[in-house]
């Protein structure tokens, strides 16, 4: 679990924050590393109720946002209202795991 744990953990993390996480593994200004890390993961998701819906409603909101665009940019980070919601739900997911 520590896999999906640290893709959730990077979808949680304030913006600022992500976008050094991003440029730390040489993937900014793009931002769809985030995405792709959870996607990688997200079938590794504790087999609990919650945490199952958190996770749905994490992939569903990402999925919303799938295709070229400015919310893939890593100054979107700090301004979608779209980013701000993924990080509520992973930061809520962070908490339900514990």
């Amino acid at each position: 679990m520590t896999g999906f744990r640290d893709a959730v953990h990077h979808l949680a993390m304030p913006a600022s924050q992500q976008v050094e996480y991003l440029r730390s593994i040489g993937t900014a200004p793009s931002a769809d590393e985030l995405a792709l890390e959870f996607d990688d993961v997200k079938h590794l998701c504790p087999d609990d109720p919650a945490a199952m819906t958190l996770s749905e409603r994490i992939d569903a909101l990402l999925e919303a946002m799938s295709g070229p665009g400015p919310v893939w940019h890593t100054d979107s980070l700090a301004t979608s209202a779209q980013w701000a919601e993924v990080r509520t739900l992973a930061a809520d997911l962070l908490h339900l795991l514990g």
